[in-house]
């Protein structure tokens, strides 16, 4: 890395690199780290819920109801994922239980950020599973995103 404020990434991915994990593991807080580290692009999925309908998805479900719910976040994911150059995606786990989201994510690397006891509903747990890397919560956030980096070679030789 030439500099950490660099605003040209040093490794493009040729995939979009999607960041979820269970619940309290921190992974958005991770893939913000991994965003700095790296200068790649970073979308939320849910802040692209709040820019595409001006609320976020708990008044989203409250006000118009699941059905609308869903529909903004596959539509959102769809938009995070097209997005060029390939970035990092941030996906909120429960998310990946619905399975034109998950058929989506098969198309980019999903990164799990998992805790060590884990309560999450079955269905998220069995779709973290399909992770290509996972990593367990518990050390410093930035440990965990420079070992996320360095595994998936989107750091130069000097982070090492």
């Amino acid at each position: 890395m030439r500099d950490y404020y660099d605003h040209a990434p040093v490794r493009i991915p040729r995939t979009p690199i999607v960041v979820s994990g269970s619940a309290g593991s921190r992974y958005d807080a991770i893939a913000r780290i991994v965003g700095g580290l790296t200068s790649l692009p970073l979308l939320t999925v849910p802040d692209l819920i709040v820019h595409a309908t001006g609320k976020c998805a708990q008044r989203v479900r409250d006000e118009d109801g699941e059905t609308a719910l869903l529909r903004a976040f596959e539509e959102s994911t769809q938009r995070a994922l097209e997005s060029t150059p390939f970035g990092l995606v941030v996906l909120p786990p429960e998310a990946l239980t619905q399975d034109r989201i998950a058929r989506m994510v098969r198309s980019a690397v999903l990164v799990a950020v998992r805790r060590e006891f884990e309560s999450d509903d079955p269905r998220v747990l069995a779709a973290l599973d399909t992770a290509v890397l996972s990593m367990l919560a518990g050390a410093p956030d930035h440990a965990i995103a420079l070992q996320i980096v360095r595994t998936l070679e989107l750091d130069d030789e000097r982070l090492r």
